[in-house]
């Protein structure tokens, strides 16, 4: 269909030439009805035979007249890659086989379209055998497009049944599943609530036995502390002759109080006894005789340096050069010493001496 021999062409441009000139009188009469029509009164119908003439004349003119424009032959062409379109789009469900055939005849005619693309029919008509074959491949091919109904099957009920019980076991399944899920997560829930209840009890009892604990833990500390106190105020009742007559120096009220030195005592102005930390701060609460020798300066100096202003000695001894010298006063001014060492928390909680 590619190719066209000569003798037939000649014969096709021959009849062409033959036709055009049987036309040429219908078209001088068609336009002659027609400046008749225009000039006359009223409208006239159309003769049959004019119509028929120019139906039968359009084509020709148009094949021989090409139109300006693209060629006819493109519109025929994108007409067949539009089927051809829809044949590959089908082929992945059909067989080949099936295909093959209309796929070399949509090729054919492509290539005729091509090769005589001024020479085809202008329009995409079924009225011309060009159209009447594409127009069956538009329906050949619609047909293979259109889906098969299978071929029926002998019924299987044991397919049927197992696909069946599969279905209810699966839905089954499924509800157990959820229903399982909804009981879980209430559960969960509700003991979430209990253990957050029972957490915030253990807390508080936690927090009421640490109160308790605590509280128990004062009294002890209270109770312990009143029975070293009664201890060390039974104590003093056994020492207390002994500390009236010999820790007088150091107990009575006066208005001097230990400085940095012994040779710094310092005015106040309200009468009170010695501060133990000072008096440990000079050194003279050591048991060596450089402690003894201060202990004694403390608790004799101040009767020799204002006996009007001064302590008391009572039995604690003066203070002189050669008094540690003396066997006797040494062992007095170490005893001293001894007492108020160990009766030194009490002699400060009873206000005796001052911290």
């Amino acid at each position: 269909m590619s190719t066209t021999p000569p003798s037939r062409s000649g014969l096709k441009n021959l009849l062409h030439a033959v036709v055009l000139v049987g036309c040429v009188p219908l078209v001088f009469y068609a336009g002659f009805a027609l400046f008749s029509r225009t000039t006359a009164p009223g409208p006239e119908p159309v003769p049959p035979i004019i119509k028929k003439a120019t139906e039968y004349g359009a084509p020709i003119l148009e094949n021989i007249i090409p139109p300006s424009g693209p060629a006819p032959g493109d519109a025929w062409v994108l007409e067949l890659d539009r089927l051809k379109s829809q044949l590959e789009a089908a082929g992945s469900t059909i067989p080949a086989t099936e295909t093959q055939e209309l796929q070399a005849q949509l090729e054919r005619l492509r290539s005729h379209c091509v090769e005589w693309r001024s020479h085809v029919p202008v329009k995409v008509t079924p009225k011309t055998p060009l159209g009447q074959r594409v127009v069956r491949l538009a329906q050949a091919i619609d047909k293979l497009r259109q889906p098969k109904p299978n071929p029926a099957l002998p019924f299987d009920w044991q397919a049927k049944f197992q696909v069946a019980e599969q279905s209810r076991v699966s839905d089954q399944k499924a509800r157990i599943e959820q229903q399982y899920e909804t009981d879980a997560q209430s559960r969960l829930t509700e003991h979430r609530n209990a253990l957050s209840k029972l957490l915030r009890e253990n807390r508080h009892l936690e927090d009421e036995v640490q109160r308790l604990q605590d509280a128990i833990a004062a009294i002890r500390h209270q109770a312990k502390k009143q029975v070293e106190k009664h201890a060390r105020q039974m104590a003093y009742e056994r020492d207390k002759a002994e500390i009236e007559r010999l820790l007088v120096p150091f107990t009575s009220p006066a208005y001097t109080q230990l400085g940095t030195s012994l040779q710094d005592w310092k005015k106040t102005t309200e009468a009170q006894p010695l501060s133990y930390r000072a008096i440990e701060r000079l050194g003279a609460m050591q048991a060596d005789i450089a402690g003894l020798r201060t202990f004694a300066e403390i608790g004799g100096y101040p009767q020799l340096a204002n006996p009007t202003a001064a302590r008391p000695l009572g039995a604690f001894p003066a203070n002189y050069e050669n008094t540690l010298n003396d066997p006797a006063k040494l062992e007095l001014i170490k005893k001293a010493q001894r007492l108020l060492k160990e009766h030194s928390q009490y002699l400060i909680e009873s206000g005796k001496l001052l911290p």
